[in-house]
């Protein structure tokens, strides 16, 4: 038996999901990156968890950025967890039942509100949870919800992971992207090779 494929339904141009909770404002100076943006989207169409693999400081957190404003329309839901720190993590992940407007969202027990939030994930299609800078699959037990409702997006410098991710390993900026971005980002025209 092949994996469960969920179909998408159909959106409009310009739909905006009805909760977007996102750390980072959209970096129109993006450059580069074209073929990591669409391994991304082939693994979100195979309803796999994504993966950013890298060291610090190779653009993964603006990769994942990237990829939400530019498929923002298909989901929903969007929700944006740093998950670096576990305590962070959980609280990030309980404010969406505040988002969601959960029944359980006023529970004394925080244990209670994650839960809930993925009991809710498990049930309801439509969604994009990013974790962002994730320790390692241990810290994320809990949180990940069983099935293919939803899409996953994790960054992490960590390399191992297991197969049960789609890994797309995050390399330094070419030198061509470099020198578009520096473009962008002055407003001047740099020479790729200096005059002999």
């Amino acid at each position: 038996k092949g994996e469960e494929v969920i179909e998408e339904r159909p959106r409009f141009p310009g739909n905006v999901p009805q909760v977007m909770g996102i750390l980072h404002e959209e970096n129109k100076k993006f450059t580069g990156r074209e073929t990591i943006l669409m391994n991304m989207r082939a693994g979100m169409a195979a309803e796999k968890p994504v993966l950013l693999n890298g060291a610090d400081g190779m653009g993964k957190t603006q990769i994942a950025v990237k990829y939400v404003y530019d498929f923002k329309q298909k989901y929903d839901v969007i929700w944006w967890l740093r998950a670096e720190e576990p305590a962070v993590l959980e609280g990030d992940y309980a404010a969406l039942a505040g988002a969601l407007n959960l029944p359980e969202k006023n529970l004394a027990d925080q244990a209670e509100i994650v839960e809930a939030v993925r009991n809710w994930l498990e049930h309801k299609p439509g969604w994009l949870i990013i974790f962002d800078d994730a320790r390692g699959p241990e810290d994320l037990e809990k949180y990940i919800p069983s099935g293919v409702t939803g899409h996953i997006l994790l960054t992490s410098s960590n390399p191992g992971w297991g197969k049960k991710l789609r890994v797309i390993s995050v390399p330094a900026f070419l030198p061509e992207d470099a020198e578009d971005f520096l473009k962008k980002f002055t407003g001047k025209k740099y020479e790729s090779e200096t005059a002999s």
